[in-house]
């Protein structure tokens, strides 16, 4: 939490600061350019806000090149990655919480005691674990349960 507050002032800072221009001009002059100080802040934030048409000046081309030309379908997939498998994981959580209920009292020990050495496994294993069953399955059925990974434009879904 402490991260977050310290960045958020810190861009608040950069803002303040990219107008001091106009306003230290309008001190040399003797005026206090407040107005245009905050239109200057403005503009500011209005040149940031559509990150996708952010761009810089290329000299050696000679013309302007998009700093991030495909943020947004980026972000738009993993956001959509995520919220599935935040999604999966609760249905999931749910239906072994309640199988395990239904079960005696022993098998629920025993149950507790195998999940409390899996937390002890670092996740890294556990991620190449998962991956090496996948391997697993598709060299002895022939049945892709899920891409491992994916590259150029293709989709992991």
């Amino acid at each position: 939490m402490k991260v977050i507050v310290k960045f958020v002032f810190s861009i608040i800072g950069i803002l303040l600061i990219s107008g001091f221009p106009i306003l230290m001009g309008g001190l040399m002059v003797g005026e206090l350019r407040l107005i245009e100080y905050v239109r200057s802040i403005q503009d500011a934030l209005r040149s940031l806000w559509p990150l996708q048409q952010l761009s810089v000046e290329n000299y050696k081309i000679g013309r302007e090149v998009p700093v991030f030309p495909q943020i947004f379908e980026y972000i738009s997939y993993s956001l959509e990655i995520l919220f599935l498998a935040l999604a999966v994981a609760v249905v999931l959580a749910i239906f072994c919480t309640i199988l395990t209920m239904l079960l005696p009292e022993r098998v629920r020990d025993r149950i507790k005691v195998a999940l409390y050495f899996l937390e002890s496994v670092p996740d890294l294993l556990v991620i190449m674990l998962a991956q090496l069953t996948v391997i697993f399955i598709f060299d002895k059925s022939g049945v892709l349960i899920s891409k491992i990974a994916v590259i150029g434009g293709e989709r992991i879904y």
